[in-house]
């Protein structure tokens, strides 16, 4: 085991993987003491270093987490070369907010967006206000949306959803993308008029964003884009559930009925969520189907719907002596789990 002047020796002299390990290794035991070395090193005794052992001594600083490397590092970010990556990844580590305008500066780049974002996350409560200012911006509104649904913090709603509005499609997208993200219900009557945009990839994370938001207050809205049969609009089958969803039920026992069709899981289940008579004869019948996984999916779709709903037809098909019986007799064990 080397101590730390053979590492700081071998930094300055070794070959370049020589050179890398010992940044590594500096790094690894996080040792204070030698953050004057790696700084001699990346600004002058590097001189005639490789990029890739320059890279690893900054991204020690970084983990050894001395804030005295904060300024040279931010020196480094603004000299626009080949170690920019490097010193935002070690200013991430470090998490100073030194650091939140400078790194916050290079989003609109997008060599060095998805690393800013990453830094950013980790640079304190400020950066809410931060990434929200940058909404304002064209240029930076679309990874500040990224960065605001990761997050994940609500009082960004409302900045989120007035972004919504934007003149850019990528921007639309990642906003909505964004509000899934957040996880905030109110959102959904945003993204709803969003499945009439232009653009397909704004519709798609939409009704993503949407189908993860879902709490049933939507279906008297959604069901008639569900009724249209679209690509885009048929992923919105996952947030359909309750009676105000009802009026989607034709459409639903239609693909749920066809095994060629590639929605038929998510339309069994959105039947077993919405339930009523003629989800529940669609059901039973799909317990006879031929294929082993839709009568797996219907019979935990009628278990779903409780005893009043889900009790009989389980309990028709645990008494026949066909493909029917193992699922009727499973279904019921789940129910009564419940």
């Amino acid at each position: 085991r080397f101590g730390r002047g053979k590492l700081v020796e071998t930094l300055r002299t070794g070959t370049q993987d020589e050179q890398i390990a010992a940044a590594q290794e500096i790094g690894r035991r996080g040792d204070s003491n030698a953050v004057p070395a790696l700084l001699t090193y990346i600004e002058t005794d590097g001189a005639g270093s490789s990029n890739t052992s320059k890279e690893m001594a900054i991204l020690a600083l970084g983990e050894i987490g001395d804030p005295r490397a904060v300024t040279p590092l931010l020196d480094i970010l603004n000299t626009r070369g080949p170690l920019q990556e490097a010193a935002i990844k070690a200013l991430g580590k470090l998490g100073d907010e030194r650091a939140l305008d400078p790194i916050a500066s290079v989003l609109s780049r997008p060599s060095l967006r998805n690393e800013a974002i990453s830094a950013l996350l980790n640079l304190g409560p400020r950066v809410l206000v931060r990434a929200t200012s940058l909404l304002r911006d064209l240029s930076t509104a679309g990874p500040a949306c990224n960065l605001l649904g990761q997050l994940g913090d609500r009082r960004a709603l409302w900045p989120l959803v007035k972004t919504l509005h934007s003149p850019r499609a990528p921007v639309r997208r990642q906003c909505a993308a964004a509000l899934g993200n957040l996880g905030d219900p109110r959102a959904q009557r945003a993204l709803y008029h969003l499945l009439q945009d232009p653009d397909p990839s704004v519709r798609r994370s939409a009704a993503a964003s949407l189908t993860r938001l879902a709490d049933g207050s939507m279906g008297p809205l959604l069901a008639p884009y569900i009724m249209e049969e679209k690509q885009d609009s048929i992923q919105l089958i996952s947030a359909l559930r309750g009676d105000s969803a009802k009026a989607s039920i034709p459409t639903l026992i239609k693909i749920a009925s066809h095994h060629t069709n590639p929605n038929q899981k998510e339309a069994i289940a959105a039947l077993g969520r919405i339930g009523g008579q003629e989800a529940i004869h669609t059901l039973a019948k799909l317990l006879n189907s031929e294929r082993g996984y839709v009568r797996f999916l219907s019979a935990s779709s009628l278990a779903k719907l409780g005893p009043v709903d889900g009790y009989h037809p389980l309990f028709e098909a645990a008494q026949n002596t066909g493909t029917a019986q193992v699922e009727g007799f499973r279904g019921l064990g789940d129910l009564f789990r419940t």
